[in-house]
């Protein structure tokens, strides 16, 4: 797989598990990436973010815990 498809696929992963990994009160939703090496996700997702392919958006719930919500810009 060349790195554009690559990033691509990290960008939709994100998109669809930020979409519905949500936190809900006594139930740890932590995911990870079965398909993609853990690091190479978030070393992934930083490019994208900072050449503005992905966006990512922290709704804090608590002090503590945050939903982190990933949409691609318009």
């Amino acid at each position: 797989m060349n790195k554009m498809a690559y990033n691509e696929e990290v960008a939709e992963f994100l998109i669809t598990v930020g979409s519905k990994n949500h936190y809900i009160e006594g139930e740890n939703k932590g995911f990870t990436a079965p398909m993609f090496d853990q690091q190479d996700v978030w070393d992934t997702a930083g490019t994208l973010i900072e050449s503005h392919v992905l966006n990512v958006h922290l709704n804090w719930v608590s002090d503590s815990i945050v939903d982190i919500i990933w949409d691609k810009p318009n």
